[in-house]
């Protein structure tokens, strides 16, 4: 499946996200590879636009970030960033069954 322009831009907005709360977790000393395979996995769907995955990143996204929240790992950005993707995923069915 070719994807859209539309599409395109909202996977390479999503993946500017993702990066930028992975940003965060390294910043406060956590190794997101070691800690957060969803995370990671969600960036390989979207770098490699995997179809048959793409519809599977929300729910990919949203196992990391229940974790994240479990560890109270709280930097107040970070909580926003975790909202803010959510609410994307949420609202766009490319990335949820």
């Amino acid at each position: 499946m070719a994807y859209t322009e539309k599409e395109k831009e909202l996977i390479s907005t999503l993946l500017e996200k993702i990066e930028l709360i992975e940003e965060i977790l390294s910043s406060k000393g956590i190794n997101v590879s070691d800690n957060y395979r969803y995370i990671i996995k969600v960036k390989n769907i979207l770098k490699n636009k995997d179809e048959k995955g793409m519809k599977n990143v929300s729910h990919h996204l949203f196992m990391d970030f229940r974790q994240i929240i479990d560890f109270q790992i709280d930097v107040g950005i970070l909580s926003d960033m975790m909202d803010e993707v959510f609410l994307f995923t949420d609202n766009n069915k490319l990335f949820n069954k």
